[in-house]
């Protein structure tokens, strides 16, 4: 992976970032849960992470290649007071926690919190470090040895080859650390971009779910690609 690149577990404190992340339109629309989530839910949904997920956050040390790298973050964060036209219909107000969040926009007083936050100097990065995306691990099964895998990257990043970087380090920790026999993932018809890039490492397409999601006013299939580890040794092997 990318020198430049650090990855750790999420933490409550990161909750701005994500639920910025999240609810930015560039993201939000190819997800197969369009709805918002506030910093305040998205701090209960990480402290309450179940046994079966993980999360975790990808920083890149800053250079002067990446200046305008903390400025990105602090423009990403702007989506939660001022979200765009396509993010109009945030899910209703009461719903449980666990199945949709409240609406979008910081919550009054939070949009200095988040700005604060992505410019918040920690003794371990000495404000050295800016946040590139979030990793997602969910329906890890330690049974039959699989998992399901996803990353959101800050738009700034996208089309830069760090999801390759990330994706290159999040394989080989699943399959030679975490003894996994196959990840898969589901990615919408339309995103032809993350399609070829699973494709480069390797997922073959499974199948797909037919007219699963609901998006820009019509429905689209769900493509179902997975991995096994004899593959991704395989491939390694090639490559060396």
């Amino acid at each position: 992976m990318d020198a430049r690149l650090r990855i750790r577990p999420a933490e409550p404190r990161d909750a701005p970032l994500l639920a910025a992340l999240r609810n930015d339109p560039d993201t939000l629309l190819y997800l197969h849960d369009p709805n918002h989530y506030s910093i305040a839910h998205t701090e209960r949904w990480l402290a309450e992470l179940p046994a079966h997920s993980r999360r975790y956050v990808v920083w890149q040390y800053l250079s002067e290649e990446s200046e305008g790298s903390a400025l990105g973050n602090q423009r990403l964060v702007q989506n939660l007071a001022t979200p765009g036209p396509t993010l109009q219909h945030a899910a209703p107000h009461g719903e449980a926690l666990q199945d949709v969040g409240s609406h979008a926009g910081a919550p009054p007083g939070r949009t200095e919190q988040c700005q604060a936050w992505a410019r918040k100097q920690t003794p371990e990065t000495a404000a050295a470090e800016v946040f590139i995306g979030v990793v997602r691990l969910d329906r890890i099964d330690w049974t039959n040895r699989n998992c399901m895998v996803g990353m959101d990257l800050v738009p700034a990043f996208r089309g830069r080859g760090y999801a390759q970087h990330v994706y290159a380090w999040l394989l080989e920790y699943l399959f030679a650390h975490l003894n996994m026999h196959m990840v898969y993932l589901e990615v919408l018809e339309s995103n032809v971009r993350a399609r070829r890039l699973y494709e480069r490492l390797g997922f073959h397409v499974d199948g797909a779910l037919r007219e699963k999601v609901f998006r820009h006013g019509r429905y689209e299939h769900s493509i179902l690609m997975s991995l096994l580890a004899s593959e991704y040794a395989a491939a390694r092997r090639e490559s060396a």
